[in-house]
């Protein structure tokens, strides 16, 4: 039997057919069956006989058959479904051999024929393949069409049909109309008799409300709204209190019992006061939810409810399922005027703010109101606001809010308001909340867009801005509007506010026609490249994480990258969450699904419970898994030591995290090292990981791996657990995680770590790394940000994406883990924006999206994701508008769906189960790939002490270990000093090591202490800078630093300066100077490199965060500070609480040393004209940014350069000057001198400690000092050197690298030195007495494979017993290691005379060559030298038939203009016949 076949016309989706029954019983009686059509025909009808030859005929009935019917004379909408079915003899089928029938449908609004008014639909064609044979031997089709425009009246509907070469009658039947929406309804029936008590009570079964409704085995989509009338007596109704309420789910199951297919909706409460009475007695409210992901076969419904209070049984009744709507055509339409405040502002008032105190230092919940005036002179609302209490703020919100005369909202999509605001202020971030009278339909709740294309500068330090809020017309009436100001701005007093309008979105005036197609059939992801081994964090991993370990290493292989956005399945531009705007734009889900523990927590989720803000997460999430989507968890924890964690008093729950949101992350109050065991705030970080252990344990239960990434971007300065934690702590908080979630049960996770990009070397990457034990992923985050609005600067962004990657995949394949472009996206920050804009767009006709999918896969990244799109002022990827127009770039983002690299959540290809399972998906594969892990390893951390800790008294080190046999702790009075060893006891892993009186005597006094934390000989943890037996040496209170206080280790100081945060390309660091300094033993060098490629870059974002009871300078009035320039005349910032800012630009064109002394008064916040406040200055530091016209180094034809430097930093403090000298201010706020102004407040300063100078710490207990290897300043060798004939590496491996150098008659042996980056100086790695060295270790750690090395090679003679460097014999070298082996993939014959050879690519390599020879006693020759690492293949032209030729490859390494060979590949050979 042939399957059935339905041709569609003008298919814009088909309403579900109606197939439920069931009977309502009980006090409220049955409600009878109603049907989704809307007009049906009724019996059959017959049309005439035809008989049609081979050409097709309109003009005789002899030709055309047709019948007709009576209409409704009502009104039908706009894609109104019409259907019916044909239905023709066996014998007339067969007529249709080589023939066709044609229909057509038309629709008349009068009773005469009107050709005005008539509406045509047509023309499908019917083949003998569209019709389907019944039991009684006829042939059916059924025939659709779309109503393409409004009726008015429904008068009466002609069907007509021709065709060719078919000979008969037709029986036309099942004739109607069907709502273009609604698709499914049901009786209604009444709910089990319940008795709710005091709380919520999803366990007991019998004492939840249930309905069971039969589906209809159809397909229900994503946007589909469920709505019911609940209905209740007046004795349940009498049952509740005020404060009691009934909590409402729908269950929809796609099999009978099967929970694991389902798609839950909720949960909507309901309150007596939602209920309204009803004529006979009873209360009623109605309910609505919406479909998220849609199922495929609507098998039943369970509606079920719990509560408080209520007794007794509901009704449901007017069941139904409506389908999202296609997108409202709007009728042209005048703006509504809202708001113009020609005479006042009646109806405007503050509003409730959000984390915004106006002012109030003590307001707790911070939800004070802004204040609202007319302002008569500008006839407008002026809105006062005070952000001088929320500076600390992510988000501090100011309100205001307007009711006015409800205005129906059916016919608009867009509300305006022009604001005036400081012209000093490059953008406004606002808010805008709208919804109807009773506040429970919600019209717009979103950002505002800062229109950057209608800014007008008024002329007097005012500009107007035109601020617009999208949102979709409902047909409903909103009666307010409630306006916010985002702050916090602490200088910004007030803005204006005019012309509030409602009105229509020209769309042509920012978005463009989508003209690019969404290919048909998706790319799906190559298995064959899956990897056969995985070795995991976890040894217990469930098959799913197994799996998808092996699954990413496959993609790897191919060249695949998976597409990810965060937050896609429940946030989205075009319908707020209902629909991904990558499902909309592309018809999938994306590849990859981000969702944050913010989500988890309730702030992203709009959840106000623990459970249900873990409920919406997970169904957000197996959305995604339906949609084929891999799992994705970043985690931006709050600071454990925020006011906003409160108790609940709760023992299960203890603490409450639904009100922290992305700002708590960004709290710097000291947290990480009181949260380990023992610690403070332990309790708060345990219960926020119970929170990520419920959301893993569910999904794992489900089957659905998750990538975990937290303590993200941790090598920048802005969330807490970033450089103002010590690599230490931070490496302890990680390892301290992972043992606690495994502990949990949680094994379905694949650990990510992603340090903020670009990477610039392995050793960055690595510095705070946790460990190979505690790490799956290598990923990085790195966004292509925009200083400048208008210039496009993304080939600077791909080429350093592409370097990180590199280094990146590298590290990867050397340590077995997965590479991933763990975060990333699109800013504009020159337009005051974090994400794109709609319209004007930089990266706009780039081909962006394409290029980081080609990027990732070239370079061996198996996937990337970029951020949310929250509305349409905070979005990362394109989205629709409506069906035919879209954001700018949205043909640009269509076209990497295309991409055949790329792959969605359509070709994922890896679930066995869910919507896009399939049998044979990288799931099932999971039992042929072999786990091993890390849980047996010996792997630990340090709990105490802490850097910088100081210890007086006998103390208790701790810390937690895994499967080790000895534990101890090793304590040095400084680097290289012997150590005294502690051995430690077990309390289950928690070891312990006591540091006794009599071991604290013998260490004596010092500020360099070091505890390493040993365990079966491994180092796993280390504190540094103890203070032993003393206090840790204070700066005084006016000092910012005098860098004397570092003890001449650069360590220190780069501990407390923190990383750099840099463009592409550019990189600070801060070192001390022993040589270029004004007082004491060291200066500070603020060392910097700007990569300058046409738009504004930076570096920089070093400085200290002074502690908390030095914040106060109200008694001075400017920083003096001795500036030793470099010349290069870059834009050198001095930044005060991260926001106010003084340049010193034009003093650093020269390179005099001089003071320069910068009153408080000249410390002005960005955007703004607001002085810094000097009695709570919390933090200082330095930033560099690029000033072209300054640099007088080379440059390019393009005018891009490349600046080095190093500004010399001494003697920063808080000085008070006369007013006579602070009149001497310069044009830039500056008072530059020769030497130090006078310090009005010198003589009452507080005596100051003496200054430490360089330890040389007592030695260790039982041992001496070692003999001082002394060099004589005047005999030491210079840091330069000669580099040429006389030293080179003569023999080099993967590992290791043999030195000669020419022999030094005077020498009694050398010194041998190889620099390491990470400590930024040459170390000692080889003394020996002949002119040849083998080095294979820097550090102590194993040389790389094909890496950059740079030696140092002195000679010294022996005077007096002691070594002394002979002045004039350095020998310098660059070179490397060799790189490893080539690989062959494949050697295959192409056409008639070629071979094509393939690789695998050699990390670090920087080309190949290929060797050939022809028959097996030739000889090899180099055929081939290709000069990028990159390119693994090669084919061989001109070859002979009949002849076997035999081909080798081996690596290269260039360095120094020569090059380093690996080996040679094994020979392969081919035959071409």
């Amino acid at each position: 039997m042939r399957k059935k076949t339905r041709v569609r016309c003008f298919a814009t989706g088909l309403a579900l057919a109606v197939a439920l029954s069931t009977s309502g019983t009980g006090l409220y009686g049955g409600i009878p069956q109603v049907s989704a059509a809307i007009w049906q025909a009724g019996e059959k009808q017959t049309t005439n006989s035809i008989v049609c030859g081979e050409e097709e005929s309109w003009d005789s009935a002899e030709t055309k058959a047709s019948v007709s019917y009576a209409g409704t004379k009502k009104q039908l909408a706009k894609g109104t479904q019409l259907t019916y079915k044909m239905t023709i003899s066996d014998e007339e089928y067969q007529s249709l051999e080589e023939g066709y029938l044609k229909v057509q449908a038309v629709i008349q609004q009068e009773e005469a024929w009107n050709e005005d008014t008539v509406l045509k639909l047509g023309w499908p064609m019917f083949y003998q393949k569209d019709f389907t044979q019944n039991e009684d031997g006829t042939w059916t089709t059924t025939v659709e069409f779309e109503v393409t425009k409004e009726i008015d009246i429904f008068h009466s509907l002609l069907i007509d049909v021709v065709g060719t070469f078919f000979d008969g009658d037709i029986d036309i039947t099942d004739v109607e109309l069907k709502d273009p929406n609604e698709s499914w309804t049901a009786e209604g029936t009444v709910t089990n008799e319940v008795t709710f008590g005091d709380a919520e009570d999803w366990d007991t079964w019998d004492n939840t409300l249930r309905a069971t409704f039969d589906g209809n085995n159809e397909k229900v989509e994503a946007g589909t709204d469920m709505s019911f009338v609940m209905t209740m007596s007046a004795a349940a109704y009498s049952t509740m209190k005020e404060t009691d309420y009934i909590k409402l789910q729908a269950v929809l199951f796609q099999e009978a019992d099967n929970w694991d297919t389902i798609e839950k909706l909720g949960w909507p409460m309901f309150a007596p006061a939602d209920f309204t009475e009803n004529e006979d007695g009873t209360y009623s409210t109605k309910v609505k939810m919406t479909v998220e992901t849609g199922i495929d076969t609507f098998h039943s419904l369970l509606i079920q409810g719990v509560g408080t209070g209520f007794s007794g049984s509901v009704a449901i009744s007017d069941l139904s399922f409506t389908k999202k709507a296609d997108d409202p055509v709007l009728t042209p339409q005048d703006p509504t005027v809202l708001a113009d405040f020609a005479t006042g502002i009646e109806g405007w008032a503050g509003e409730a703010g959000y984390d915004y105190s106006h002012g109030n230092a003590a307001s707790e919940k911070k939800e004070e109101a802004a204040e609202a005036e007319w302002d008569e002179e500008s006839q407008s609302l002026k809105m006062i606001v005070d952000y001088s209490q929320d500076t600390a703020s992510g988000w501090s919100e100011a309100k205001i809010k307007g009711t006015f005369t409800p205005v129906s909202v059916a016919n608009y999509n867009l509300v305006t308001i022009t604001l005036r605001y400081p012209s000093s202020m490059e953008t406004v971030r606002t808010k805008f909340f709208m919804s109807d009278a009773t506040g429970k339909t919600e019209v717009l709740n979103g950002e505002g867009s800062f229109r950057t294309k209608t800014v007008k500068d008024l002329g007097n330090g005012w500009s107007t801005v035109t601020i617009r809020g999208e949102f979709t017309p409902k047909d409903i009436e909103v009666d307010n509007l409630t306006i916010g100001i985002v702050g916090p701005y602490a200088d910004l007093e007030c803005v204006y506010i005019d012309d509030v309008k409602l009105g229509q979105l020209d769309a042509s005036e920012d978005y463009v026609a989508i003209t690019e197609k969404v290919k048909e059939t998706a790319d799906k992801a190559d298995l064959t490249g899956m990897a056969a081994n995985v070795k995991l964090v976890d040894g217990n991993a469930t098959d799913e994480a197994k799996a998808l370990a092996a699954y990413l290493m496959g993609l790897q292989s191919s060249g695949q990258v998976l597409f990810g956005h965060q937050n896609s399945t429940f946030r989205s531009v075009r319908d707020n969450g209902v629909t991904s705007d990558v499902k909309d734009v592309t018809g999938s889900e994306a590849g990859l699904f981000g969702i944050d523990t913010l989500a988890l927590a309730g702030i992203e989720t709009s959840q106000t419970t623990r459970q249900d803000a873990l409920d919406a997460s997970i169904a957000a999430s197996v959305k995604a898994y339906n949609g084929g989507s891999i799992v994705s968890l970043s985690c931006h924890m709050p600071n454990f030591t925020n006011k906003k964690i409160t108790e609940t008093g709760d023992e299960k729950y203890p603490y409450d995290f639904t009100t922290c949101d992305f700002s708590e992350s960004k709290d710097l109050t000291p947290c990480a090292d009181y949260i380990l065991e023992g610690g403070e705030y332990n309790p708060q970080y345990n219960a926020y990981l119970d929170i990520i252990a419920d959301y893993a344990l569910a999904l794992q239960e489900k089957g659905i791996p998750v990538l975990f990434r937290p303590f993200h971007e941790n090598s920048g300065g802005w969330f807490w657990w970033g450089t103002s934690t010590s690599v230490e702590s931070y490496q302890a908080i990680w390892r301290y995680m992972v043992n606690y979630l495994e502990e949990k049960g949680v094994h379905n996770f694949l650990y990510v770590y992603s340090p903020n990009g670009p990477i610039s070397s392995e050793a960055e990457y690595l510095e705070r790394y946790p460990g190979d034990a505690y790490v799956d992923v290598l990923g990085f985050d790195y966004y292509d940000d925009y200083a400048d609005a208008d210039v496009y600067t993304g080939d600077a962004f791909f080429e350093a994406l592409a370097g990180s990657c590199d280094i990146v995949a590298g590290l990867a394949e050397e340590k077995g883990k997965i590479p991933a472009i763990a975060e990333s996206g699109i800013r504009i920050t020159g337009a005051g924006k974090d994400s794109l804009m709609v319209t004007g767009n930089p990266t706009t006709g780039k081909d962006w999206y394409n290029k980081l999918v080609n990027t990732a896969s070239s370079h061996g990244i198996p996937y990337f994701l970029l951020w949310a799109n929250f509305d349409s002022a905070n979005f990362f990827i394109p989205y629709k508008f409506n069906d035919t127009m879209g954001q700018e770039m949205i043909n640009e983002f269509i076209s990497s769906y295309n991409n055949e690299k790329s792959v969605f959540g359509n070709g994922t290809n890896f679930y066995v189960s869910g919507e896009s399972g399939a049998a044979d998906a990288a799931i099932s594969k999971a039992d042929s790939i072999t786990l091993s892990g890390y849980s047996e390893e010996v792997t630990g951390y340090m709990i105490s002490p802490k850097n910088y800790a100081v210890i007086k008294e006998p103390f208790e080190m701790k810390a937690s270990v895994k499967n080790a046999k000895k534990v101890e702790f090793r304590i040095q009075t400084a680097e290289g000093k012997e150590a005294v060893t502690v051995s430690a006891s077990a309390q289950g892993n928690i070891y312990t090591g006591v540091l006794t009186k009599e071991i604290l005597a013998a260490l004596g006094e010092t500020s360099t202490g070091i505890v390493t934390l040993m365990a079966d000989g491994q180092e796993l943890g280390q504190a540094r800078f103890i203070n032993f037996n003393k206090d840790a040496d204070v700066m005084p209170q006016t000092v910012f630093d005098d860098f004397e206080y570092y003890y001449g280790n650069n360590g220190l100081l780069q501990s407390k300066y923190g990383s750099h945060n840099s463009a592409s390309n550019c990189s600070s660091s801060m070192t001390l100077d022993s040589e270029n300094k004004v007082q004491g033993d060291y200066s500070g060098v603020f060392n910097y490199k700007l990569t300058y490629k046409g738009s504004e870059v930076w570096t920089g974002g070093l400085g200290r965060v002074l502690d908390a009871d030095k914040t106060d300078f109200s008694k001075y009035n400017a920083i003096s500070m001795w500036v030793k320039p470099d010349g290069n005349g870059q834009k050198l910032v001095l930044q005060l609480n991260d926001n106010y800012e003084a340049y010193l630009t034009d003093f650093v064109k020269g390179d005099k040393a001089q003071y320069v002394t910068i009153p408080f008064s000249k410390f002005i916040k960005k955007g703004g004209t607001t002085a810094v406040d000097p009695s709570g200055i919390k933090s200082f530091k330095i930033w560099c940014n690029s000033v072209p016209d300054n640099y007088k180094g080379d440059k390019d034809e393009s005018g891009n350069y490349t600046a080095e430097g190093k500004i010399c930093f001494d003697d920063i403090k808080a000085v008070k000057i006369s007013e006579e000298d602070l009149a001497k201010t310069d044009a830039n706020g500056l008072i530059i001198s020769d030497k130090p102004l006078k310090d009005l407040l010198d003589s009452t300063k507080p005596e100051e400690p003496e200054k430490p100078g360089p330890q040389e710490p007592a030695p260790g207990p039982g041992t001496t000092n070692p003999p001082t290897e002394q060099i004589p300043p005047t005999t030491q060798a210079p840091v330069t050197g000669e580099q040429g004939p006389d030293i080179e590496a003569s023999k080099a491996s993967t590992s290791n690298i043999t030195l000669s150098w020419k022999a030094n008659d005077k020498a009694a042996g050398y010194y041998v030195y190889i620099y390491d980056k990470s400590k930024k100086k040459y170390v000692k790695v080889a003394d020996t007495a002949k002119p040849t060295a083998k080095v294979s270790k820097i550090s102590g750690k194993k040389l790389k494979a094909a890496t950059e090395y740079k030696f140092k090679v002195t000679a010294y003679q022996i005077t007096d017993g002691k070594k002394v460097e002979i002045a004039d014999s350095t020998f310098l070298l660059t070179t490397a290691t060799a790189p490893k082996k080539v690989s062959f993939s494949s050697l295959k014959k192409k056409g008639t005379n070629k071979a094509v050879l393939k690789w695998k690519k050699v990390s670090g390599a920087s080309g190949y060559e290929i060797y050939m020879k022809t028959g097996s006693k030739g000889k090899y020759k180099l055929v081939k030298t290709i000069k990028k690492g990159k390119t693994v293949s090669y084919t061989k032209t001109k070859l002979k038939k009949k002849t076997k030729y035999y081909f080798k490859v081996r690596s290269f390494k260039s360095v120094s203009g020569k090059k380093v060979y690996g080996a040679y590949s094994r020979t392969r050979s081919i035959k071409l016949k």
